[in-house]
């Protein structure tokens, strides 16, 4: 049974004598297809042409032998690749050695037995079969490392982004300064301890840093406000801003299910809650869990009645709007994820502009004098970004010192969940 002639390997057979090539060709003409040259010089041009997978070369040739076509054919870098075996009826070990040398693969004597013609071949096609798959592995893997380096880098800069975002309001107001990225630390911590899945607890992060961020059109005195000393129309203003952060970020497809979250952040599960008015299960458990977060982190940062209270008083008062405003499930799972505090000052080393590198990651929002932020933490710096920020610290004439994220041993960033 033949295969189309499509399917097959192309062969280049080469020999002064049309009898060598009509015996060949019998042979092959079966299983390969099949291209002919009776010379060196256009065998060269036949091989430059149509690049056949395999070369079945004659070592006694008037004009241009063997050796030298081999060796040509090996200088040019369209025919470098293509596999030689000399047909030939030289065996001495001197020609064999030079063959070796001017870059044949092997050896088919003449007489030509069938047999051990088509188990060279064959040996040598899957052998370029073999390092053509290696070496388009090796390509395959490099694009990878190459995407993925990329990904890291868009990754690093989305959340960079992000952070940047939700400093835009604590700018405004000093008690909000940390507020929003200790929100969404604590309420990732809280995620996982109802066992949602890292892509969950990311959105429950993102959700936490962002859910400020439809208060950007309040005036000041209306952002940090308790809703009890609010006058009506305060009162009215502030029950639109979760609409307000959801219509600024849904068409930020990543942020999607997030901006859900936020959107209903203010629900309770007794229903009395805005903008929806969502009772029990039917608010997302995301949205659950930062309102829950925040109401734990105004309780232990005195956000709002400026006292503070004990993380165990904290728990204490969640409890008690179980079934009211919380969820009981999500109230639990504060004292199950044994919450703390989390400092904006941890995971990080500090450095001289000096000692910056390209793909290294901030680890705190980098201000100017004014508090007016320039970088936010996790952005993944690119060489570019470094040349400028050593270039201020030079034109400053003082040392200019960043956070960033830890090294491992390979110099690389530490990872520990979103930046």
């Amino acid at each position: 049974m033949t295969t189309s002639t499509t399917d097959r390997p192309t062969l280049l057979l080469v020999d002064d004598e049309s009898t060598n090539l009509a015996i060949l060709r019998e042979i092959l003409k079966d299983h390969y297809r099949l291209l002919f040259a009776k010379d060196g010089m256009q065998a060269f041009d036949i091989a430059k042409q149509h690049a056949p997978d395999l070369i079945l070369c004659d070592v006694m040739m008037p004009n241009m032998g063997g050796f030298d076509t081999c060796r040509m054919l090996k200088q040019e870098p369209r025919t470098v690749d293509i596999p030689v075996i000399f047909v030939t009826a030289l065996t001495d070990a001197v020609n064999e050695t030079q063959g070796f040398e001017v870059g044949a693969v092997d050896y088919v004597t003449k007489p030509v037995s069938p047999p051990v013609l088509f188990a060279r071949v064959r040996t040598h096609l899957q052998l370029v079969n073999v390092e053509q798959l290696q070496q388009a592995n090796a390509k395959l893997n490099d694009a990878n490392a190459k995407l993925a380096d990329a990904n890291r880098r868009l990754r690093g800069n989305f959340e960079a982004s992000i952070r940047m975002m939700s400093s835009i309001i604590e700018q405004r107001n000093g008690r909000l300064a940390g507020y929003c990225r200790r929100t969404a630390l604590v309420g990732m911590k809280v995620a996982s301890a109802l066992g949602m899945s890292d892509a969950e607890q990311e959105e429950v992060y993102h959700a936490g840093l962002l859910h400020e961020i439809g208060k950007i059109g309040f005036p000041d005195d209306l952002l940090d406000k308790p809703q009890p000393s609010m006058t009506q129309d305060e009162l009215k203003l502030y029950k639109q801003h979760p609409l307000n952060a959801e219509l600024i970020l849904v068409p930020i497809e990543e942020l999607a299910t997030a901006s859900v979250y936020i959107r209903h952040q203010h629900e309770r599960v007794d229903g009395l809650g805005f903008p929806d008015g969502l009772v029990g299960d039917a608010i997302p458990l995301g949205a659950s869990i930062l309102a829950a977060t925040k109401f734990y982190l105004d309780k232990v940062m005195g956000r709002r009645i400026g006292e503070k209270a004990t993380p165990t008083a904290a728990i204490a008062a969640l409890k008690e709007q179980i079934g009211g405003r919380f969820p009981g499930r999500v109230v639990e799972a504060f004292e199950s994820a044994a919450i703390t505090i989390p400092s904006d000052e941890t995971d990080l080393v500090e450095l001289d502009a000096s000692e910056l590198r390209g793909n290294m990651i901030l680890a705190r929002d980098w201000k100017n004098q004014k508090g007016v932020l320039l970088l936010a933490a996790g952005l993944v710096l690119s060489e570019t970004m470094v040349r400028q920020i050593q270039g201020v610290a030079k034109r400053a004439g003082v040392p200019l010192i960043l956070g960033i994220k830890p090294l491992d041993a390979e110099g690389q960033p530490v990872q520990k969940g979103p930046t």
